[in-house]
C-alpha cells in the first residue's frame, strides 16, 4: 500500500483504502511519559524522581500523580519550573507525602486528536486516524467515530504498536463530553460499519476514576476490528471494552485490571488470541447473543486466556450460540471459572476450565438450572469446596472429557442431530 503525505493544509495521506491523518499534523505532541519513583513531600509543590530527567523543555507541562493503590496524590496540574534532572516545582499542592509515585509529565494532546477526528469523519470514505509512537494525554472523548444518521464508513484508528502508542486518560477526566454507557476513548454509532482499531495502549495507573456507567470503548455498529490493543487498570468505568455490535474481530489484544467489567459482550463475533483477567467483578461477560437462527448473532471464543477476576471469569447470560475453542479458563477464589445462566447454552471444545493456583475454594464450569452446555476434550478442575463441574442443568458429553469432581445433574451423551 503507499501514501501520498500531505500538509495539514492538504490534510492528510492518501492510500487506496481512503485517508490518513496524522495526529501530528493538527499538532499533537505525543511527548508524555510515565516514571514511577516520584516523592511528594507534606502538602508542598516540590516533586522529585531519580529518573525524571527534567528539563527546561517541561515548564508548562501537565503532571499528575497516583501512588499505590490507585490514591490521586497530585492533581492534574502543571510544571512551574525545573530545579534539577530530578526536581521540579508545580503549580498546585500535592496532597501529603508519599514515595513510589507514578507521575504522567506531558502536554494535553485532546486537541489535536479531536480535530484529526473531525478531518477523518468528514473524508468520504472516513478517513483513518494515525498516531504515531508517543505517548498523548487526554481529557474529553479524543475519537469520537459516531454523529452519523445514515450508514457510513467507520473511521479507523492506528497507532504503532501497543508498546509504542501509549494513551493516559486524565484524572480529571470530564465525562460531559462522552455519552453514558459509551467510550470515554472511542466510541463507533450502531451507523457505523468496518471501523477499526490496531496497535495502541490505554493506560490508567489504576486511579478509580468517577465513570461509573462508562466505558473505554464502545462498538454498536457492523464489523468493528481490534487488534494489539491493550487496556490497562483504567478504574472506575463499567467495563474496558463494550461490543455491541455485529461480525466484529478482537485478536490480540489485552485487557486488564478494570475494576467492573473485562469485556462486555452483547454482539456477535470472534474473540480470539487475547487475554482478559484480573478485573473487580468479571472478565468476559456475555450477553444477548441470540443464536439459533440463520440471521441471528453468534460468538466464537478462540484461544483465550480468561484469568480469575474477582467475581466470575467468564459468564454466559440469554446466549443460546456461544462457542469456546482451546481456552483457558482460571477460576477465582471462592467463584468458578465459567458460569452458564439458566437462560443460555454454550459449547467447550478443547478447553480447560480450572481453578488458579489449586489452593482454596475455586472451580472450574457452573451450569445454572435451566442451562446448557456442551463439552468435547475439555478438562474442568476444582479445588476446596468447589468442583471442577457443578451442573444444575443440563451437560452432555461429547467424549473426551476429565474432571476431578462433579456434583449436580448427571452428565448426558450428546443427542443426535
Amino acid at each position: 500500500m503507499s501514501f501520498r503525505v500531505f500538509s495539514p493544509a492538504g490534510g492528510a495521506s492518501s492510500a487506496s483504502s481512503g485517508l490518513t491523518y496524522n495526529v501530528k499534523d493538527y499538532g499533537a505532541k505525543g511527548d508524555a511519559r510515565r516514571v514511577d519513583d516520584a516523592v511528594t513531600t507534606g502538602s508542598g509543590t516540590t516533586i522529585t524522581s531519580a529518573t525524571a530527567n527534567f528539563t527546561a523543555a517541561d515548564v508548562g507541562k501537565q503532571i499528575w500523580g497516583i501512588s499505590a493503590g490507585g490514591i490521586l496524590r497530585l492533581a492534574r496540574t502543571t510544571i512551574a519550573s525545573v530545579v534539577s534532572s530530578t526536581e521540579v516545582n508545580v503549580t498546585s499542592n500535592s496532597s501529603g507525602s508519599a514515595s513510589g509515585v507514578t507521575l504522567i509529565i506531558g502536554t494535553n494532546d485532546t486537541d489535536a486528536l479531536q480535530a484529526a477526528t473531525t478531518a477523518a469523519k468528514a473524508a468520504n470514505a472516513r478517513g483513518a486516524v494515525h498516531v504515531p509512537s508517543g505517548g498523548y494525554i487526554f481529557t474529553e472523548l479524543p475519537f469520537n467515530f459516531g454523529e452519523a444518521s445514515v450508514v457510513h464508513a467507520a473511521c479507523s484508528l492506528v497507532g504503532d504498536g501497543s508498546n509504542s502508542t501509549v494513551f493516559y486518560p486524565a484524572p480529571d477526566y470530564d465525562f460531559g463530553t462522552a455519552t453514558s454507557n459509551t467510550g470515554i476513548f472511542a466510541k463507533f454509532d450502531a451507523y457505523s460499519r468496518d471501523g477499526r482499531i490496531e496497535g495502541l495502549r490505554v493506560e490508567g495507573q489504576a486511579y478509580s476514576m468517577s465513570g461509573s456507567g462508562y466505558i473505554v470503548i464502545s462498538d454498536f455498529g457492523n464489523g468493528l476490528t481490534l487488534r494489539d490493543v491493550r487496556i490497562e487498570h483504567v478504574r472506575g468505568l463499567t467495563a474496558h471494552v463494550s461490543l455491541g455490535g455485529a461480525d466484529f474481530l478482537v485478536d490480540r489484544c489485552h485487557f486488564e485490571g478494570a475494576s467492573y467489567l473485562g469485556v462486555l459482550v452483547a454482539g456477535g463475533g470472534v474473540f480470539q488470541n487475547s487475554y482478559t483477567g484480573n478485573h473487580g467483578y468479571v472478565g468476559l461477560q456475555i450477553a444477548s447473543v441470540g443464536g439459533e437462527g440463520n440471521t441471528s448473532l453468534h460468538l466464537a471464543v478462540i484461544g483465550c486466556i480468561i484469568d480469575e477476576s474477582t467475581g466470575y471469569s467468564a459468564y454466559v447470560q440469554a446466549s443460546k450460540d456461544v462457542k469456546f475453542t482451546a481456552c483457558r479458563f482460571f477460576g477465582p477464589s471462592s467463584a468458578y471459572a465459567c458460569v452458564v445462566d439458566g437462560t443460555s447454552k454454550a459449547r467447550f471444545v478443547n478447553c480447560e476450565v480450572i481453578d488458579f493456583g489449586n489452593t482454596g475454594n475455586r472451580g472450574g464450569l457452573k451450569v445454572l438450572s435451566g442451562g446448557v452446555a456442551f463439552v468435547t476434550a475439555c478438562r474442568f478442575h476444582g479445588c476446596g469446596t468447589l468442583y471442577g463441574i457443578d451442573n444444575a442443568g443440563t451437560v452432555y458429553d461429547g467424549g473426551n472429557n476429565e474432571t476431578n469432581s462433579k456434583t449436580g445433574s448427571a452428565i448426558s451423551a450428546s443427542p443426535a442431530l
